[in-house]
């Protein structure tokens, strides 16, 4: 994962967003996680967003989008990967995406319905042990 200026200031303001992580396990960010910042404004599907899904991770670790915009999900391997939110709630768009299976499967979410910060996980591909990333 490349890690720039804007994706540290991202990552600083989720951590804020999130008020710390609660239950004392912290905000990680790992190639196997994600952070996902919408704002308002009138975004649109007709671009989505692109995302690599891997046996390495998700590629870019963190989104800034617009209300109205789309997020696509696309393997890069043969691997069985499924995106799922890391929240109960928040960002049911993440939840809609099954499973990618072959290499070029994408997975297009519906468009993001409101301002909101959120995560994602693979949940076919966790983190290894120890990798960090939980807390959310």
């Amino acid at each position: 994962m490349r890690f720039t200026a804007s994706t540290a200031v991202c990552a600083v303001l989720t951590f804020s967003a999130c008020g710390g992580g609660g239950g004392g396990a912290g905000v990680g960010v790992n190639a196997f996680t994600g952070t996902l910042n919408v704002a308002a404004g009138a975004g649109s599907c007709t671009t989505p967003k692109e995302l690599t899904v891997s046996a390495s991770g998700i590629t870019p670790g963190v989104v800034n989008a617009l209300v109205g915009d789309c997020l696509r999900f696309t393997a890069s391997d043969a691997g069985l990967h499924q995106i799922a939110a890391r929240e109960t709630s928040g960002c049911t768009e993440l939840d809609q995406a099954g499973q990618l299976a072959a290499v070029g499967q994408s997975f297009t979410t519906p468009p993001l319905a409101a301002a909101k910060t959120c995560h994602w996980q693979d949940l076919e591909n966790p983190p290894p042990a120890g990798g960090g990333g939980g807390g959310y």
